[in-house]
């Protein structure tokens, strides 16, 4: 019977926002407009770099009158024009329609000199209460993110930086020897569940405000990884390669847990021979002690060898940014 021997090193990082672009020169007209920067995370997988790649730039940008109150928005300003921004490229943006090419500008009108806007991406799937009670789907290969509120003006075209409110997880593979690629086969599956297999939340709620929070609710009893390249089902011919030089294979946007004591999630991995393991991660950093602290924005590496006997597996945290490691044994004699 094969086993598994877990070495988990977790090296977690919180991504930094950059800083570029905070007081643009606001557009002479009358519209309203807002640049963006991204945390380190696209639609579809982690957005790499501080900006939106080429077609999933499109996010769902409230303007108010009024700052958020117990997290809402009452109002929408000229909520009868367009509710999203098409963040393209790194120049200020005004208001357009969902579709993201047909300009629906909002203006200053009426003696209102400023808003506040807050955003969300994607553009699509929060609800019907958008303004008041957001809430998003985690589906395992969409990057959920949002912005605290900002203020907006005539004179000066504000900032809004993304945050990510998930946790992505990666996964590295590669086989000891020949014998081993024999003895698995592919890797047919890798599915993602909470510590012990309990179940894992799945929606993230958010409240808007000058410190914008977020909480990761509901239930769904596991979340699949996704082949890294285009985010569909998993599938990965191993080889006996060095890890350094592996790419990533498969990754899963996760929601976010407090980390504490003992193990935070669960892997299960199918491979082609017929064989399903189970292994426990526990986060730790890079001292060694028990990683603290909720997940959110923290991207975790896990590089899983496998033997002709049994798989070792070793994790580690890309940034998203620094923080540790941490070495656990399942299955050890």
């Amino acid at each position: 019977m094969k086993k598994i021997l877990l070495s988990a090193m977790v090296v977690a990082a919180l991504a930094s926002c950059s800083k570029r672009g905070a007081e643009n020169p606001a557009d002479p007209g009358n519209e309203i407009k807002a640049t963006a920067s991204a945390l380190d995370v696209t639609s579809k997988a982690p957005i790499t770099g501080n900006s939106f790649p080429s077609g999933a730039a499109i996010a769902r940008v409230i303007a108010s009158e009024s700052t958020a109150s117990n997290g809402d928005y009452t109002k929408e300003y000229q909520s009868e024009r367009g509710g999203y921004m098409n963040f393209s490229d790194d120049s200020p943006k005004g208001f357009v329609d969902e579709n993201g090419t047909t300009p629906n500008g909002k203006t200053y009108t009426g003696g209102i000199e400023s808003v506040y806007l807050s955003a969300l991406y994607p553009h699509t799937g929060w609800g019907d209460q958008v303004t008041t009670a957001p809430v998003h789907v985690i589906d395992g290969k969409t990057d959920i993110m949002a912005t605290d509120e900002i203020q907006t003006a005539k004179t000066k075209t504000g900032e809004l930086k993304f945050q990510h409110l998930l946790t992505q997880l990666q996964i590295k593979a590669r086989a000891n020897d020949e014998a081993a690629i024999a003895a698995w086969g592919d890797i047919t599956g890798i599915t993602l569940k909470g510590a012990a297999g309990t179940a894992l939340t799945n929606q993230v709620d958010v409240e808007f405000g000058n410190s914008m929070k977020s909480s990761c609710t509901g239930s769904i009893e596991s979340l699949p990884f996704f082949n890294q390249n285009d985010q569909s089902d998993l599938s990965h011919t191993l080889t006996a390669d060095e890890m350094a030089t592996q790419s990533t294979v498969a990754t899963c946007l996760a929601p976010a847990v407090d980390a504490t004591s003992g193990d935070e999630f669960q892997l299960i991995v199918t491979t082609e021979q017929g064989s399903t393991e189970t292994l426990d991660i526990s986060l730790k950093q890079k001292n060694g002690n028990e990683f603290s602290g909720n997940t959110r924005n923290h991207a975790f590496t896990i590089e899983l060898t496998f033997y002709a006997t049994e798989i070792v597996a070793t994790a580690s945290i890309d940034p998203w940014t620094d923080a540790g490691s941490t070495q656990v044994d399942v299955g050890k004699n």
